[in-house]
């Protein structure tokens, strides 16, 4: 699913270059007028009401679905910014990648519309998002006014990163030897990365966000390890896989955005409820197509204008 990807990669550019703040309590993130809820409790009951097994409603689920995922993963970040930072450097450098993505998932889909060739489009979206992974993380350095030693390392090793693995998805077709070597090349790369960082929190354990972050990373890693093992199990396997993936990923981008929060702001009840409303569509998303599939293969709605303007 191409939101997905684009989820994937936000987060990992983020994590890449983190703006740690001082982190407020949880509790004071839920401390608001009981009007201040109402919105989010009608647009809930709504949602709950759409989750009623009626064909009628698939259609409007669908779109539902992708319109939680386009706010959740590419308008939410830059309101987020905006509503806590205000139009600083970083705030606008966050509303043109998140931009470059949202453009880039409406050409797509429009190239698709006219042509019907997924090769097109496939090669389209590739180039569109090696593009910006390679303009972007020197400009959210500039915006963050984080050029340090460790940030550059960082930057250096994520840029080349980026141009091996492009350099293997252009020859391996043409000339698989070639792309191998990248292949391999980008994959030493993100084990450089990962030592790196590991070297790096291990020195930084005093701080209190520094311990926050690796009981996320052990979090996943264990998460994903026992999914791995529960895919193996025939037929329900891959459900309960996906099912805990995106959990898993409701919870990383609700803390990524609790430890950039430093004051109490009417967004903490935005990030709360969006995320909370993503995961469930797309929690009854995947067991809604495996009861009428039998498979979990099509699960992912997938953002196609054909499916809901015919």
């Amino acid at each position: 699913m191409m939101l997905e990807k684009v989820f994937k990669i936000l987060f990992v550019l983020d994590c890449l270059f983190p703006i740690v703040s001082a982190r407020i309590p949880l509790s004071d993130m839920f401390d608001f007028e009981t009007k201040k809820y109402i919105p989010y409790i009608i647009v809930t009951v709504t949602l709950f009401i759409a989750f009623m097994p009626i064909p009628r409603f698939k259609r409007f689920r669908g779109i539902t679905h992708i319109t939680l995922g386009i706010f959740t993963i590419l308008i939410f970040p830059p309101l987020f910014f905006y509503m806590t930072q205000g139009l600083t450097k970083l705030t606008i450098v966050m509303i043109a990648f998140c931009g470059s993505f949202l453009a880039t998932v409406i050409t797509s889909q429009l190239i698709y519309v006219y042509t019907k060739n997924e090769q097109i489009t496939s090669k389209f979206n590739a180039i569109s998002i090696i593009l910006i992974m390679l303009i972007f993380p020197p400009l959210f350095l500039y915006a963050t006014e984080s050029f340090t030693r460790v940030a550059i390392s960082f930057l250096i090793l994520f840029e080349v990163f980026i141009f091996t693995f492009a350099m293997a998805i252009l020859f391996f077709p043409v000339y698989p030897p070639v792309g191998a070597c990248c292949i391999v090349m980008s994959v030493l790369l993100v084990l450089s990365i990962a030592i790196y960082s590991l070297v790096i929190a291990i020195k930084s354990l005093i701080d209190t966000d520094i311990h926050i972050i690796i009981v996320v990373v052990i979090t996943n890693l264990a998460v994903g390890f026992c999914s791995g093992c529960i895919s193996c199990i025939p037929t329900v396997g891959a459900i309960f896989t996906q099912i805990f993936g995106i959990i898993l990923g409701g919870i990383d981008y609700y803390v990524f955005f609790y430890m950039l929060q430093n004051q109490v702001n009417p967004v903490s009840l935005l990030l709360f409820w969006t995320d909370l409303w993503f995961v469930l569509m797309s929690i009854y998303s995947v067991i809604e197509t495996f009861i009428v599939n039998g498979e979990v293969e099509g699960a992912e709605v997938e953002f196609d204008l054909g499916n809901y303007v015919s």
